[in-house]
């Protein structure tokens, strides 16, 4: 009795709340871990001061409503638990359906906080009674604290039921926000993310923007909108010029022996097709047929199929490609909506279609005629935007359409594919798609543009999915395209690691399941449609192997990511883009796309939009209807289709996704199973007469309608429709990112700079130099025992065997580098301490590649100098990798396992475009020219003072390496810099961007370098906010003129710690390296030869100085600048 009396209204409140799915992607079956990690909310002052001056239960209610915002904007969940932390906790359940206003939403969390306060608290061990959930899944989607101030630092606590936490805590008149993630279920990346998403929430709530409903928010800002838009869209790629026709043509004339078409015993040479396409081509004409007119061919798969496409393209006109099986039903709906100029047909097709006359009909195995036409071609040049195919849609929802695919279109289909595909002259192909789908532009013609062979299989050998494999063993076909049922039937079977099959297409929607590994072919998902051709393509073998067994268990295989001149976006019911992780519509422009539906200009016009985005250059976005949502490397996955005439756009009109699209569309295939007409979402299968083989009719109809896989076991646990609609949600929202493919076989063949490494390279005038310079001095040297070191970790890394040449192409030697070694041990000490530091020097403004000396001195002691391009191993990899490596391989102690991939992968690797921008296009800043070597300048910290100004920079919630920055940038406002540089104080920030493509990228040496310029002081009041706007200051990948350029890189505290560093970019007049660890903080100047040694001295001291009151001083930290200055005299 206390029990119950102890939860009294709880079970109430809380029924019938959905189970609380993952607002990023997670799996939910493995047991629950939490590992918190926090992040900084972002807010505006305006926000964190109006926060802080009213009531704290309306902070909390604002937490509360954004919390649910955040939620119902990433998954659509308007169903919303969130965790009430404090003395009485509680649970406020926010219903957020139709639409809400930021004044609707507000009230809405302050009612649900109110009616949560009318009931006894409710403990953790309760809560988990109470909701029904999986093993792996949370109570709630969030949790909401406020602290006192001097609390200490959040932890695991806030996450005992949510994966996500908001802590407020007043601090100064205004009010601190942290977000808290699970780090076993969110990277960092993602908690970023969630983190400045969330504070765009609050500040719209606290001053929300007219007219914006909360579940439109626009959620991305200016930095992650060009990522999305540009970064992941850079296709832009030539395509040879000639169309299909020509190439067949060609490969005639270069070729004519060569085998185009084999169809049983028949065997068509492409000497022959040709000449055939083009005596067909003059009937044609003969007949009247004339550029623009429709030629309809009805036939099976067939050799004269092919050569009456090539012929009809040759006049001009268009092909309606008809199938005599699947289109007899449907004919003359077909015919009225396409008159046809002629017809083309063979004996096999069967009777012919009356609608056409019968002297424009053409039966080539039957009609001499045409034979006797000259084999010449007509001449006609095709255009890119000409029709070559009409296509009807399936026609499931509403009468079929008409679909006008183009010249264009197709020349960029046929070159995607022949270079995806490694399609040549050599490959052996089939044609297994029906003749009247557009799917032949992905399946044969391809092919026939490579001067490749065409095999048609009889209908016994393409009936079975047995039959199939063995004449495709039997034909060596090296490449098939197949549905997507067919590709898992056919992936499920044994195949002989030797046998010729080397590239599987697999076209027909999403692909629910993943190939097994060990297969002797690859496995390339096409996705695509007639309105859009080929949009994108994903390697789902190499993907798959990647993931391993468990983690691809719980992964949809993705669609990929755009192909070459196509373009792709997941756009939100607003038309803006979405965050990953964020459901919406895709949409898709580009050279693949149609030119509508032919005589329906309101269906055209509903899904072939004027293209509203500037930055695209396609005039055309064509809505797709699919659901979908970007990984956070920019692949996309599609989840299932949006339901209805309204499917333009992710509708959440009347609740969310779970209680809106997908249960109705659930609750209507129950229906139509069960016979009983529209049920509801707590609807029972088997309660309302379901039995075994119904089930079965409804698991295939969730797979057709959904692409959701299910067992009859399954049903009969969940068998309602909210449950089943659950699963449905839970199997779209899970995802990874695939991994990075190693090419070690090209591994030294020659590749181009990625384009933040042409950038450097074109400002240091076309050269990889100058060197950075770290510098260490050795009591007891041991050349030997540093050769075998040096020589290991080089071994293990490409980019530390590379060179760039003059072309700028970057080439990996083979064997490792040998460490140089000079001895000066028998010198005067003077004269060997003056050329041990004038070899390095030398060594810094004239070398191109990395290299590793050792300087023996007299005295038995000696002097390391490592020197690196920053092009190939920037400084964040000399501290993060290789200088840690070096000192364990010098130790004897173990090396982690060597990266499975290298930088040439990463730097090749599609993943990574997005994180470059392509800034050739604009002219190279000058270097700046200062003559003699910089002069370095070192200055340091003591281990206490660093410690007292990290647990500053905790509590102000921003991180040490910003506030290093933001001290730095506030001393250069305040200094006058005459001596160093006559232009403006710029400060620029050098930091490492890596993108998270593949586990083995963290312990990569390379260049992953990107610039930031440094601009705080708008909007930025207080040294905290400073501190943490540096990180949303945006990034360029390209050096920056300046004034200064800081870094602060990864720092792995070990026995190499670098004495002195040089370290000067070519378009900085000074450059500070900062390097913080457990023992201290070592400042790292180099100034210019002409610099003023004691205004560069003054500089350094001062910075010093200054960290040292941010350390000891808290009212520096929270304070207006011009106020601390003007109480303290400054």
């Amino acid at each position: 009795m206390e029990d119950k009396r102890m939860i009294e209204g709880w079970p109430d409140l809380l029924a019938g709340a959905p189970p609380v799915l993952p607002i990023v992607p997670a799996p939910l079956n493995a047991p629950r871990r939490t590992e918190p990690l926090v992040r900084a909310v972002p807010l505006a002052e305006r926000t964190a001061r109006a926060l802080a001056g009213g009531a704290a239960d309306e902070a909390v209610a604002i937490a509360v409503a954004a919390l649910g915002v955040l939620v119902l904007r990433y998954i659509g969940q308007t169903d919303v638990l969130v965790r009430l932390l404090g003395d009485r906790p509680a649970v406020a359940r926010l219903r957020l359906g139709g639409g809400p206003t930021a004044e609707r939403t507000r009230r809405i969390a302050a009612e649900a906080i109110g009616e949560a306060a009318r009931l006894p608290p409710l403990g953790d061990a309760e809560l988990l009674r109470i909701v029904p959930r999986e093993p792996g899944a949370a109570a709630c989607h969030a949790a909401v604290a406020m602290h006192a101030p001097g609390r200490g630092r959040p932890g695991r606590g806030e996450l005992r039921c949510a994966d996500l936490a908001l802590v407020l805590r007043p601090v100064r008149e205004r009010l601190r926000a942290a977000l808290i993630v699970n780090a076993a279920r969110h990277d960092p990346s993602a908690a970023d993310r969630l983190a400045a998403h969330l504070g765009r929430v609050m500040n719209a709530l606290t001053t929300p923007p007219p007219g914006v409903r909360m579940d439109r928010l626009p959620l991305l800002d200016d930095a992650e909108r060009a990522q999305v838009m540009l970064g992941w869209n850079d296709t832009a790629e030539p395509v040879p010029g000639p169309h299909l026709p020509d190439l067949v043509a060609a490969t005639a004339r270069e070729r004519p022996a060569a085998v185009a078409v084999v169809h049983g015993t028949r065997r068509i040479r492409y000497g022959a097709l040709d000449a055939d396409a083009d005596r067909l081509a003059q009937h044609l004409l003969s007949l009247g047929v004339r550029p623009g007119d429709v030629v309809g061919v009805w036939m099976p798969r067939c050799p004269e199929h092919i050569v009456a496409q090539l012929a009809v393209w040759r006049t001009g006109a268009t092909v309606l490609l008809l199938d005599p099986q699947r289109d007899a039903g449907r004919l003359a709906y077909l015919l009225a909506d396409s008159p046809l100029a002629a017809l083309l047909t063979v004996t096999a097709a069967g009777p012919r279609p009356g609608a056409v006359l019968a002297d424009r009909t053409v039966v080539l195995d039957a009609d001499p005629a045409w034979r006797r036409a000259p084999a010449r071609s007509p001449g006609h040049r095709l255009r890119d935007t000409d029709v070559c195919h009409i296509a009807y849609t399936a026609g499931s929802a509403g009468s079929p359409k008409a679909v006008l695919m183009r010249h264009g279109s197709l020349r960029n289909t046929v070159h995607v594919l022949r270079s995806e595909c490694a399609i040549t002259g050599e490959a052996r192909g089939t044609w297994l798609s029906a003749p009247s789908l557009s799917l032949i532009q992905a399946d044969v013609l391809p092919l026939l543009a490579a001067g490749a062979a065409v095999h048609i299989p009889s209908a016994d050998a393409a009936g079975s999915v047995t039959a199939l494999r063995e004449w495709l063993l039997l034909a060596g076909i090296t490449h098939v395209l197949v549905g997507r049922e067919r590709a898992k039937a056919l992936w499920s079977m044994s195949w002989p690691p030797n046998c010729a099959l080397r590239s599987m297409r697999v076209i027909g929607g999403q692909v629910p399941a993943w190939p097994p590994p060990g297969l002797p072919f690859s496995v390339l998902n096409v996705y695509g449609s007639a309105e859009t051709n080929v949009v994108a393509t994903c390697d789902l073998t190499t993907t798959a192997a990647a993931l391993g067994d468990a983690v691809r268990a719980q992964r949809r295989p993705p669609i990929g990511r755009p192909v070459a001149n196509s373009r792709a976006y997941v756009l939100g019911e607003d038309g803006e883009p979405v965050p990953p992780g964020v459901l919406g519509e895709l949409h898709v422009s580009g050279a693949g796309l149609a030119r509508g539906y032919l005589g329906q200009p309101d269906a055209t016009a509903a899904r072939f939009r004027a293209n509203p985005f500037p930055e695209d250059p396609y005039a055309v976005l064509y809505r797709t209807g699919d659901l979908a949502r970007y990984w956070p490397s920019g692949v996309i996955e599609v989840v299932g289709r949006l339901a209805g005439p309204r499917a333009g756009a992710v509708r959440r009109a009347d609740g969310d996704l779970l209680g809106g699209t997908v249960i109705r569309r659930i609750a209507a295939l129950y229906g139509a199973v069960l016979g009983t007409g529209p049920v509801g979402e707590r609807a029972d299968f088997f309660a309302l007469g379901g039995d075994d083989e119904r089930a079965g009719r409804l698991l295939r109809a969730l797979y057709d309608e959904l692409g959701t896989t299910m067992t009859i076991a399954e049903l009969r646990a969940a068998p309602t429709v909210a449950a089943v609609a659950y699963r449905v949600v839970r199997a779209w929202l899970g995802g990874t990112p695939p991994t990075i493919v190693p090419d070690a076989g090209a591994l030294r063949s020659p590749f181009p700079l990625t384009p933040a490494q042409r950038r450097l390279w074109l400002a240091a005038g076309g050269r990889a130099g100058p060197l950075d310079l770290y510098e260490w001095p050795m009591e007891r040297p041991d050349p030997g025992r540093l050769d075998r070191a040096w020589r290991t970790v080089t071994v293990r890394h490409a980019a530390l065997r590379t060179t760039v040449g003059e072309d700028g192409r970057q080439v990996v030697s083979e064997g490792p580098r040998p460490l140089e070694t000079v001895d000066l041990s028998a010198l005067d000490p003077a004269e060997a301490r003056a050329r041990a530091a004038a070899g390095p020097a030398r060594l810094r403004s004239t070398g191109e590649a990395p290299r590793l000396r050792l300087t023996l001195l007299p005295g038995g002691t000696a002097v390391a100098a490592l020197l690196v391009p920053p092009l190939l191993a920037d400084d964040d990899s000399v501290h993060r990798v290789l200088l840690p490596e070096l000192a364990a391989a010098w130790h004897g102690r173990p090396l982690p396992p060597p990266p499975a991939i290298t930088f040439r992968d990463y730097a090749r690797d599609s993943l990574t475009r997005w994180a470059q921008h392509e800034l050739d296009s604009a002219a190279p800043a000058e270097p700046r020219v200062r003559g003699g070597e910089p002069r370095p300048l070192r200055r340091e910290l003591p281990p206490d003072v660093v410690a007292r100004l990290r647990a500053r920079c905790a509590e102000a919630a921003t991180g040490l390496p910003d506030a290093l920055v933001a001290t730095l940038h506030d001393l250069l406002a305040e200094t006058d810099l005459s001596w160093l540089t006559p232009g403006p104080h710029t400060l620029v920030q050098r930091t490492a961007h890596r993108v998270p493509a593949d586990p083995a990228v963290g312990g990569l040496v390379g260049c992953f370098s990107v610039w930031r310029r440094i601009r705080l002081a708008e909007g930025n009041p207080t040294f905290a906010e400073r501190s943490r706007a540096v990180a949303h200051c945006p990034t360029e990948a390209a050096p920056l003129r300046c004034a200064v350029q800081v870094s602060v890189p990864v720092d792995r505290p070990g026995p190499v710690t670098a004495a002195t560093i040089l370290s000067r970019g070519p378009l900085a007049d000074a450059d500070l390296r900062l390097v913080p660890d457990r023992d201290a903080l070592r400042m790292h100047w180099s100034f210019p030869a002409d610099a003023d040694p004691a205004a560069a001295a003054a500089l350094a001291d001062a910075y010093a100085a200054r960290l040292v009151r941010h350390a000891e001083d808290e009212a520096v930290w929270w304070e207006g600048v011009d106020a601390f200055n003007k109480a303290h005299g400054t």
